[in-house]
C-alpha cells in the first residue's frame, strides 16, 4: 500500500515530461482519492489539475488529453467494456502529454487494463500503486522493500543510481527520481535534471 504522501513525493520528482502513474484504489475511495489528488498536486507541483472521466469514445478522451495544457487525472474506468481497453492499448502512441498524469483505476479496472491493454500496460511500467488513503508516509521496513524493488526492476544498487545521479547521467525515468527521494538523496534531482537539460 502506498500514502498519498508517497505519490505526491514521486510526482513532485518527475521532470516536466510525459511520465504516467497509475493508482488503485477500492471503489469507495475513488471519489475521495480524487478530491485529494486535485487539491494537493498543485500545492507539490504548481500545475493546475484537469479531471477527466472517460467514456466509452476514445478518440474523444485523447482529444482531450492532447488538448489539455494541465496534469491529467483519468477515472471512471470501470464503465469500460474489453473493447474499449483494446481501442485504449492501440492508441497508446497518441497518449501524449507534456505534463503527463494519473490514470485513477479500481482493482477491477485495473485487471482489465493489465488484460486487454499490455502495450499500456509496459509502457507504465513499475509505476502502478496501490493509493490507501490516511496511511502516513513509509515506514523504514517499507522503504526498504520499495528500495529493493526497484533494484529487481532496474538491476541497479543504491550505490550506482547515487553514482549516476553525480556524474548527470541517471536516466530521467521517474523511478530513478522515487529512489532518490527514498534514499534521502532528493537534493541529486535537481542536478540530475538540469544537467538533462530538462
Amino acid at each position: 500500500m502506498t500514502s498519498l504522501d508517497e505519490i505526491l513525493q514521486r510526482i513532485s520528482s518527475l521532470p516536466d515530461a510525459n511520465f504516467w502513474s497509475v493508482l488503485v484504489t477500492s471503489p469507495e475511495q475513488q471519489e475521495q482519492a480524487l478530491t485529494e489528488l486535485e487539491e494537493s498536486i498543485p500545492i507539490f507541483t504548481d500545475e493546475s489539475v484537469n479531471v477527466i472521466a472517460v467514456t466509452s469514445d476514445i478518440e474523444a478522451l485523447i482529444d482531450a488529453v492532447r488538448s489539455s495544457e494541465a496534469f491529467i487525472l483519468l477515472w471512471q474506468f470501470d464503465i469500460w467494456q474489453p473493447e474499449q481497453w483494446r481501442q485504449f492499448d492501440y492508441a497508446r502512441s497518441r497518449f501524449s502529454h507534456a505534463k503527463g498524469g494519473i490514470i485513477l483505476l479500481t482493482p477491477h479496472s485495473a485487471a482489465q487494463f493489465q488484460t486487454y491493454a499490455p502495450n499500456f500496460a509496459s509502457w507504465i511500467g513499475a509505476r502502478v500503486y496501490d493509493l490507501q488513503l490516511g496511511l502516513e508516509i513509509l515506514t523504514e521496513a517499507e522503504s526498504q522493500q520499495r528500495l529493493a524493488a526497484l533494484q529487481q526492476f532496474t538491476g541497479k544498487t543504491d550505490a550506482e543510481v547515487i553514482h549516476l545521479a553525480e556524474t548527470g547521467q541517471l536516466p530521467t525515468d521517474p523511478e530513478y527520481g522515487e529512489w532518490l527521494v527514498l534514499l534521502g538523496r532528493g537534493d541529486l534531482l535537481e542536478r540530475t535534471i538540469n544537467v538533462a537539460g530538462i
